[in-house]
């Protein structure tokens, strides 16, 4: 059994036993994180105190290993940060982006000044620790990475400064962690804060911004829009609506376009906001209840799947579905949110376009669009290491800064 005490026992660093201990510090991790005390689990932060405590133990790793994961892992943990936001990075600067920039700008400074002071004051403890410990108290994981990169740059080989920079972060993230906890208990005993109904109020003020759509049937009563057409309805309501269908006194069902005359006894299948029904109902007439899918007829609606990259960021009103395919758009699911299908909505990877039209035109549309559940499914490992290798390149390039003899890099 020496072979197997030789993987498993303390002080072992060779290849096998690194990955096998980088293997259950991780799957432990995962699992304790997932453990909640008081109604609080810490996730997978949960990760670092089991390897703290498998490091107290007497557990090492191989040193060419321990570089190269905790490189490669900290680029997967900041490239996937950057895709999960970034189809809403750019915009969220119209809405408070900048305010809370600045907040950040504003904490980071703090902490330097912190820093500065605990080192001028204190005059025992190094600036590099003191770095890793700034990291570790506000959890910032990328910045103990750019700390260390930067440090690398100037005294290249120095890897004493970084390792004593990682002691640092290590003695303060679970302090920064507890500290965090702690303070959210304090705020809420404080301020009472009562968190069922914080949750309610969350809830209430996510469905009023989302303004979930309706789908709802009219009938045209009001003499003064007969004769109208869809473009001066859109006008008289002022508001956003899809009329997907509609049904004339003779009970033909058609998909009516913006030149489309409205009479009155026609019934509409219309899809708008839930702030909008009161007014749209006192313009055009009462609410029916018709089951329009069991109506015989070439109209048909279906679901198409957005899985080609190309339209993801494009505005639906850009894919000229009416013209194009004779189809209406009347909502879009995105993450399992309807949306009203107003024409400057801007299309991701992963929505679901609600047409109704033709069976064929829809069928080309799904073509154009993708429609394919298995690609979106499968990771575009072309798009994965694309971007790695373009962010490396451009964290490589050297910026010069007055004062500063070596260049300082992104990384």
């Amino acid at each position: 059994m020496d072979w197997l005490q030789n993987l498993l026992a303390p002080g072992a660093s060779s290849l096998p036993s690194t990955i096998i201990l980088y293997a259950f510090v991780i799957a432990a991790g995962v699992w304790l994180g997932k453990l909640k005390v008081g109604g609080i689990s810490l996730g997978v932060t949960f990760v670092l105190f089991v390897g703290l405590l498998m490091g107290h133990f007497g557990y090492i790793v191989n040193p060419d290993v321990l570089h190269f994961v905790r490189e490669f892992g900290l680029i997967l943990f900041i490239f996937s940060i950057g895709l999960q936001v970034g189809p809403s990075f750019f915009s969220s600067f119209k809405r408070g982006g900048v305010v809370l920039n600045g907040l950040a700008a504003l904490t980071i400074a703090l902490n330097v000044v912190i820093v500065l002071a605990i080192f001028y004051i204190d005059g025992n403890t190094s600036i590099t620790a003191l770095v890793g410990v700034m990291s570790g108290a506000v959890t910032n994981t990328p910045g103990l990475g750019a700390a260390q990169q930067a440090i690398l740059q100037v005294m290249p080989q120095n890897y004493n400064a970084t390792e004593e920079m990682a002691m640092g972060y290590a003695a303060a993230y679970p302090l920064g962690v507890v500290g965090i906890i702690t303070a959210m208990f304090l705020v809420r005993a404080l301020f009472r804060v009562k968190m069922d109904k914080e949750v309610e109020a969350i809830e209430a003020e996510k469905e009023a911004a989302q303004q979930k759509p309706l789908i709802l049937t009219y009938e045209v009563t009001n003499p003064l829009i007969d004769g109208k057409n869809m473009m001066q309805l859109h006008d008289i309501v002022n508001c956003d609506f899809v009329v997907s269908r509609l049904q004339d006194k003779d009970g033909n069902i058609f998909i009516p376009n913006s030149q489309t005359v409205v009479h009155k006894g026609d019934k509409l299948y219309t899809v708008l906001s839930a702030n909008d029904e009161e007014r749209f109902k006192s313009v055009i007439g009462p609410e029916l209840d018709i089951d329009w899918e069991s109506k015989p007829g070439p109209v048909v609606s279906r679901r198409i799947l957005i899985t080609k990259t190309e339209y993801n960021g494009v505005t639906l009103g850009s894919l000229k579905l009416r013209h194009g395919y004779s189809l209406n758009a009347t909502r879009v699911n995105r993450a399992g949110i309807d949306l009203l299908a107003s024409p400057d909505l801007r299309l991701q990877m992963g929505d679901r376009i609600t047409v109704v039209g033709q069976l064929e035109d829809i069928r080309r549309l799904a073509e154009k669009l993708g429609n394919s559940v298995k690609r979106l499914n499968e990771p575009n490992m072309f798009t994965l290491f694309a971007g790695i290798f373009l962010g490396i390149i451009v964290g490589s390039i050297p910026i010069a800064f007055p004062g500063i003899s070596v260049p300082m890099k992104l990384g």
